[in-house]
């Protein structure tokens, strides 16, 4: 049996979100040719299992802090593991795990690095910008999952464009749509699919939608995801009335499966990467609505697969959210174009085929 080269994935931390997806897709869809060690650097969390599916080898070290002994201990780990392994290299996902598999792998031998950069990241903090430049260094090329994100690897991170390269999400679309969800056939229902974080602006959503609910009487709002602002989300919606037509679901786990239940998705982020969810929604054969931010405007095709909304604009939203709701014919002619738009340039095959290719040119495997 011929052997597959080794290639180490580094990350922060393997909880249920569109990096942590990425890798999922990725595992399966180069497992064939790749032997994939992944390291999660604060154990593998929810996805485990999800993992276990695939040929891979998966390793976690029990960081606390970059900057304690934690941190240290870590890195000694990734230098140790790098050196039993011998992988023809590495690829860094988030920030963490960035520096440390950065760093780990120049003190082993100049083991090539791949950045993989899927989120726009402020860098408020002078000390985050220092570290991240430095561990730059040690870098082979950057992969963007978008053009935004490419321009901040570029403007704030001062990476040469030559070593920035622009690779988008990759989508494993069923061919038929399931359906397991059953609602109102009376009703207009709207997915919002994102974790329920700040950045989302969850609770401005609610806000339009209370304000300009006579305009789309017959929409309901459903959450799919979990997280730290849940109860408050919950408590918005009773306080403005509106809280027998949002729906709260929690996490789902095969989310492909319940989206052919929604007419239509929100996504009302103020900034965004490129978002696996919107890819998930669209590639579902929902129009989308979202601000015209980063990614979101690289993934829509304005007034063709959904529409780009001025951010933070009420008006603007509530009005595209009545369209939507009160137009059938118009929320199937953009699911579809929605849909091909996301099959012919967004396949996970195509996202593979292209990896693979930086794989061969940075690894030489």
């Amino acid at each position: 049996m011929i052997s597959r080269p080794r290639v180490v994935l580094v990350l922060d931390k393997m909880i249920a979100a569109g990096t942590q997806r990425h890798i999922v897709h990725l595992v399966k869809g180069l497992s064939d040719k790749i032997e994939f060690h992944v390291v999660s650097l604060e154990g593998l969390g929810e996805w485990e299992n999800e993992l276990k599916k695939y040929p891979i080898v998966s390793h976690h070290y029990p960081l606390h802090r970059l900057y304690d002994m934690s941190g240290f201990q870590v890195y000694q780990n990734l230098i140790y593991l790098l050196k039993k392994i011998e992988p023809v290299g590495v690829e860094t996902f988030m920030f963490t795990a960035h520096i440390l598999g950065s760093f780990a792998a120049k003190k082993v031998g100049n083991i090539p690095v791949i950045s993989s950069r899927r989120e726009k990241v402020l860098w408020r903090k002078k000390t985050h910008l220092y570290l991240r430049r430095q561990a730059n260094r040690h870098c082979t090329l950057h992969l963007a999952n978008s053009l935004a994100v490419a321009r901040d690897v570029q403007d704030m991170e001062k990476v040469p464009a030559q070593r920035i390269k622009h690779l988008a999400n990759g989508l494993d679309l069923p061919e038929n749509p399931c359906n397991t969800l059953s609602f109102s056939p009376h009703k207009t229902h709207a997915v919002v699919l994102a974790a329920l974080k700040p950045v989302k602006q969850h609770a401005l959503l609610i806000e339009i939608y209370a304000e300009f609910r006579h305009i789309f009487k017959e929409l309901e709002l459903h959450f799919l995801g979990d997280g730290p602002l849940k109860k408050e989300l919950e408590t918005l919606s009773l306080e403005k009335g509106v809280k027998e037509c949002i729906f709260f679901h929690g996490k789902v786990d095969n989310v492909l499966e319940e989206l052919g239940a929604f007419d239509f998705s929100i996504l009302p982020s103020k900034s965004e990467g490129f978002s696996n969810s919107l890819l998930e929604c669209l590639g579902s054969g929902l129009p989308s609505i979202a601000f015209d931010v980063d990614g979101n405007r690289e993934a829509i095709v304005n007034n063709r697969t959904g529409m780009l909304i001025k951010e933070g604009n009420r008006q603007e939203m509530a009005d595209a959210m009545a369209t939507l709701t009160n137009n059938a014919v118009l929320r199937k002619k953009m699911g579809e174009a929605a849909r091909k738009n996301i099959k012919e340039n967004y396949s996970l095959k195509k996202m593979c085929e292209l990896k693979y290719k930086c794989y061969k040119e940075v690894f030489k495997c």
